[in-house]
């Protein structure tokens, strides 16, 4: 799992990260249970496929290209990605790190104010937003009340780099 988000935490956390057995990542201990960044496994191209199947969706292309990288996360001790869940066999840490059920995720958001062709994916509880991917593959931020577009933070990899730069400076 050493890809462009291992890249950019590893170096800046150092020894204060944690592997749990499950593949997890977390990095920036706060107290006892919490954690500045929780990385959790990507997933193959099978898998992201039989998520698609399961969830009886094509998700868009950065969508993929970002559980490609990491199924699901929460960055920075702020925006929370949604993701797969492992089900079964895990212990109340493993648990405590699982990724939020996109399906749970994007019925929590469901609203008449979002457009059908948004694709929502992540939030944000502090900043009072959620992100949406567009029907041109842009990452919006939308306002979590609302739901009106605050800003177009643009293609996956430049909110990613966005929010890993987050991540590096509140360390």
């Amino acid at each position: 799992m050493h890809n462009i988000i291992m890249k950019k935490l590893e170096p800046v956390y150092g020894k204060d990260t944690k592997n749990v057995r499950t593949g997890t990542r977390v990095f920036g201990n706060i107290d006892k249970v919490n954690w500045m960044n929780v990385v959790n496994p990507p997933l193959s191209k099978e898998e992201i496929q039989v998520f698609e199947d399961e969830m009886e969706t094509v998700f868009p292309e950065p969508y993929k290209y970002l559980l490609s990288l990491m199924n699901g996360s929460f960055l920075a001790n702020l925006v929370r990605i949604a993701g797969q869940p492992k089900v079964g066999g895990l212990s109340d840490e493993e648990e405590y790190f699982q990724p939020f059920e996109l399906k749970s995720f994007q019925q929590l958001y469901d609203s008449k104010k979002i457009p059908e062709s948004y694709f929502v994916f992540a939030d944000s509880m502090d900043l009072g937003t959620i992100y949406a991917i567009n029907e041109e593959n842009r990452v919006l931020e939308l306002h979590l009340r609302n739901k009106k577009v605050l800003r177009d933070l643009g293609t996956m990899e430049e909110w990613l780099n966005l929010l890993l730069e987050e991540a590096v400076r509140i360390d």
